[in-house]
C-alpha cells in the first residue's frame, strides 16, 4: 500500500504514527475501497471510549475486563453517562432491588 508517498505492507502503516485505527479497521476501510491515506488518519467513531486509572489507559471494555468488575458493563456505561467518575463506575457494588445509591454510599460511614 502506498500513502505519504511511502509504501509498506497494511500491518506496517497498522503500527506507523500516522495510523489513528487498528489494523482491522483499517483492513476493512481498504477493501471498502477507501482512498489509503484517508483510510489511515481518519479516526474512528468507536463507541467504547478510553479512559485513563492512576496513569494508565484502556478503553473502557478492557477496564471492565481488567479490573474484573463486579457489575454489567451496561451498568458501567449509564453510570458514567450519569457523571459517576470512572473508578466509582466500576468499583461502587452493585445495587439490590429497593436499595438506593444513596443508601450504599453512606452504609460504610
Amino acid at each position: 500500500m502506498t500513502a505519504f508517498k511511502r509504501s509498506l505492507t497494511l500491518a506496517a502503516w497498522s503500527r506507523d504514527p500516522k495510523c489513528v485505527v487498528g489494523e482491522r479497521t483499517l483492513g476493512h476501510r481498504v477493501r471498502a475501497g477507501w482512498p489509503i491515506e484517508r483510510a489511515l488518519t481518519e479516526p474512528s467513531r468507536r463507541t467504547d471510549p478510553a479512559y485513563t486509572i492512576e496513569g494508565r489507559t484502556q478503553r473502557l471494555s478492557a477496564w471492565v475486563r481488567a479490573v474484573q468488575c463486579t457489575v454489567h458493563p451496561r451498568t458501567v456505561k449509564r453510570r458514567l453517562d450519569r457523571g459517576f467518575t470512572i473508578e466509582a463506575a466500576l468499583f461502587l457494588p452493585p445495587q439490590r432491588p429497593g436499595e438506593s445509591r444513596r443508601t450504599v454510599e453512606t452504609a460504610g460511614q
